[in-house]
């Protein structure tokens, strides 16, 4: 029953690297670390800018997790992981990330030729020579297949097989992942797992700080007769406000094309104020 609890672990979480927002790694390896722009509002239809990493892994291959700050993982354990992309670099919207959201970027670094051979462990792999380790998973290998993985090679980067934790609909968070690949690296080091169905191997991931943008939103009409707490209001197309700073209060206004104050705007003594026109596309 050992083995079918490992397989368990392994269909749901072996092929995802979990990360917190600092840095960190379960096998020594060196962690990326990418340098964050001083300009971190990204307008509606604007692309992240290309990740520049100050120092690179020794692990040789790198994508990056997308978690949407304003969707909670459906069991409650923090923000939700919404996607995977190859390079950094990607509209936010196709990950389903609106405007009005905040994004975290982080760099995670692993080793796919040894995840393609676990994949190939689980799916190929025999025990006593003649009982194959699918019959010990449950629908892990069906699933696989399902989605077009048939043996390791089969797998060129963490997207091919993130689908998979979307299969019964849930979100998972970073805590989630965590937790996960923790228990399946433990698991997989158990001596009672067989070698032929991935005992001995160890998931090695080195994950990097984040990076946190806003997504404007397209347009605010600001007619509160007053602002009455400290704000930062971000659209990707115009702001227009009759609002008052009142006294001791920081107002930010950043909008892409323009910045529009009518009466009765005012900036009362002790207050203050900032407009600032961002560069949209």
């Amino acid at each position: 029953m050992k083995l079918i609890r490992i397989a368990i672990s392994l269909h749901f979480i072996l092929f995802f690297i979990p990360h917190l927002f600092a840095q960190g790694n379960n096998a020594g390896n060196t962690e990326p670390v990418q340098i964050c722009p001083s300009t971190t509002f990204l307008c509606t239809n604007q692309m992240t800018p290309s990740p520049i990493l100050s120092v690179n892994s020794d692990l040789p291959d790198l994508e990056y997790v997308i978690i949407n700050q304003s969707v909670a993982a459906t069991n409650g354990s923090g923000p939700a992981i919404v996607g995977i992309d190859s390079d950094g670099v990607f509209l936010p919207t196709a990950f389903g990330v609106m405007p009005g959201s905040s994004i975290d970027i982080i760099p995670i670094a692993y080793n796919l030729a040894d995840i393609q051979s676990t994949i190939d462990d689980v799916l190929k792999g025999l025990v006593f020579g003649f009982i194959p380790c699918c019959n010990f998973v449950g629908t892990a290998c069906t699933d696989l297949n399902n989605s077009g993985i048939l043996c390791g090679s089969d797998v060129t980067s963490l997207q091919d097989i993130f689908p998979l934790f979307n299969a019964t609909g849930d979100l998972l968070s970073i805590t989630d992942f965590v937790t996960a690949v923790m228990g399946a690296n433990t698991q997989l080091q158990d001596p009672a797992t067989p070698e032929t169905c991935g005992g001995g191997d160890l998931i090695a991931y080195a994950y990097g700080n984040s990076c946190t943008y806003s997504v404007l939103e397209d347009i605010a009409l600001l007619n509160l007769p007053d602002h009455i707490m400290n704000e930062v209001i971000l659209r990707s197309d115009y702001i227009e406000s009759a609002a008052v700073v009142s006294n001791t209060l920081d107002v930010e206004y950043f909008a892409g094309n323009h910045v529009e104050l009518i009466s009765p705007f005012e900036v009362e003594l002790g207050g203050e104020f900032l407009a600032d026109i961002l560069i949209c596309p």
